[in-house]
Formats: C-alpha cells, sequence, structure tokens
C-alpha cells in the first residue's frame, strides 16, 4: 500500500518550525503508518502558508510521473482552508479520507471535502448527523490521543495542582479559576506535543474549557497521561456520552462555580482522583489511540 498525506507541515520540518502553526496529531499519524508491514511508501505533503491548492498539485505531479500511486489519500487537519481540488476527479483511482479535526467551528470549509471523500472522519456529533442526512460516508470518531507521547510519566514531579494549554478566549470561566488558585494553576499554549504531554504530567488536573461547544482533543490527551479531566458540559447533542462516562472517566462542570467547586473536592479526595484517572485512560488506551485509528481506518 502507498499513502499520501496531507497536512500542515513534513515530518523534519516540525522540531525547526514549531507547534504553533501546526497539529501534532498528524506526527502521529504518520508514525503509526511507518510501523505497519502492509504501507511500502508514504509521502507528506504540506501546505505552505499562502497557497491552500498546493500539496494536491505536488501530488498530482508524483502520480503523473508514477513517483507515487497512491492507495490512500489521508487530509488531516483540514481547518479554514479554501481548497479546492481534493475530488475524485482528480484523483479517480485512490480512496479519499477526510479528517475534519476542527468541527464545528470550520464546518463551513468541511461540506464540499466531505462530499468528495471515501470516508470522513469528524469529532463533532452535530455535524456528523449533519453529513449523515447528507448521504456522506461519515463516522463520528471523536479524537484521538498519540500515546507515544501522551502516557504516564512517574519520572515528572508534580508541580501544579490544575494545568490547561488552553489558547484564545475562553469566557471567564479559566480566569476566575486562575484567580482562585493562583499559582497552583498554570494555563500554557502553542506548545509542542512534547512540552503538552509534559505539562499534563506535571499536574493533578487537566482542566479544559471549550470555546466553540466543540469535543476537544485535550479531553483524550489529559486523560492518555492518566490525569483526571475536568471539563464543561456541552450540549446533549454533542453525545459526550458515547465516549466517556460522566463520574467515572471524567468530571463535567457548569459554570465557573461549579468548576472551582469540582477542582477543590477532587483535589482533596486523591483516591476518588486517581481512580477516575485511571479509568479514563484505560479507556483512551483502549479504543483512542493513533494506532487504533489507523488500523481502523485502513
Amino acid at each position: 500500500m502507498e499513502i499520501a498525506l496531507i497536512s500542515d507541515y513534513k515530518i523534519e520540518d516540525y522540531d525547526k518550525l514549531g507547534y504553533e502553526h501546526s497539529w501534532s496529531s498528524a506526527k502521529g499519524i504518520y508514525s503509526q503508518l511507518s510501523k505497519l508491514d502492509r504501507v511500502k511508501k508514504i509521502n507528506w505533503y504540506p501546505f505552505p502558508e499562502n497557497n491552500p491548492n498546493f500539496p494536491f498539485i505536488e501530488l498530482k505531479k508524483d502520480i503523473d510521473s508514477k513517483k507515487l500511486e497512491p492507495d490512500v489519500i489521508f487530509y488531516l487537519s483540514c481547518g479554514p482552508r479554501e481548497d479546492n481540488m481534493f475530488t475524485k476527479s482528480n484523483f479517480p483511482n485512490t480512496k479519499l479520507v477526510v479528517d475534519l479535526g476542527d468541527e464545528p467551528q470550520a464546518k463551513g470549509f468541511n461540506v464540499e471535502r466531505s462530499a468528495n471523500a471515501d470516508i470522513v472522519l469528524t469529532p463533532d456529533r452535530d455535524c456528523y448527523n449533519f453529513y449523515k442526512s447528507k448521504g456522506y460516508s461519515v463516522i463520528h470518531t471523536g479524537h484521538w490521543a498519540d500515546m507515544e507521547i501522551f502516557k504516564p510519566n512517574d519520572n515528572i514531579d508534580i508541580q501544579y495542582d490544575v494545568v490547561s494549554s488552553m489558547k484564545g478566549e475562553r469566557g471567564e470561566v479559566p480566569n476566575f479559576i486562575s484567580k482562585k488558585l493562583g499559582k497552583e494553576y498554570i494555563n500554557l499554549s502553542n506548545l509542542s506535543g512534547e512540552e503538552n504531554a509534559k505539562l499534563f504530567q506535571a499536574g493533578k488536573i487537566v482542566f479544559q474549557k471549550a470555546r466553540f461547544n466543540e469535543l476537544t482533543r485535550r479531553i483524550f490527551e489529559g486523560m492518555a497521561t492518566k490525569k483526571l479531566v475536568i471539563t464543561d458540559r456541552l450540549p446533549d447533542s454533542k453525545r459526550l456520552d458515547l465516549f466517556f462516562e460522566e463520574g467515572k472517566e471524567f468530571i463535567l462542570y457548569e459554570g465557573k462555580y461549579d468548576a472551582l467547586r469540582k477542582i477543590k473536592y477532587y483535589l482533596k479526595n486523591e483516591r476518588e482522583r486517581e481512580e477516575i484517572a485511571f479509568n479514563g485512560y484505560e479507556k483512551v488506551r483502549k479504543y483512542y489511540t493513533t494506532k487504533n485509528i489507523v488500523n481502523y481506518i485502513l
């Protein structure tokens, strides 16, 4: 099997460029594909900042010259990018797999991509229902964790009670928690995958607040490090219950006062905190890893 991987940057560029404009999950997908005996060749086609069709143009050149004869094109982390070449007419002999990592916020860009794909992966249940109604071949995957990076690490000392890696405006809840917890809470953004994992490993609780009522990858990655995840309750239509059981594998809060109350409770009750963290870790380890998603799709 030969595979074309389309994402932000080439694997060798990650360390040079940093992760502030990239998506570490693509690195995990590449790593897992590389380990499979059935995968003979993988070419990675990156996006430059000013040409959204560049990787598709380069891929077509390689196909025409027989440098690559891809059985599958993985288009990862599409996001708000105005490309228009991810179509069956351009790649008629190849299975097209598109991962819509930024949903629902990038849904407006993803409808046409999804219409052209053989398999559509979305983390958002509302988007899943919409694509399903259109007759698209869609799977509600949620997210997954790269457990080569996000994993328990007993060699890292606990430095904080609560950690998070959120960027952008998240409303009053994170500011309220930061004010109440002071130096025991830290939020860092624009981290590499490895830096993000070390941050989670250095905390007792991974705290999360969604920006767009979306299911976030941090929930899965926090659990993968065997930390208690406390995140905001999303609308019922998002179906968090399909992935994790509230009170057993993670904790949900409603509003800033409920968030603070639950943080304080689980900081005091270590045994309960560690039991829920372990259950979440086991769920992610069994079902929501990069290895699992790659094998499932192939």
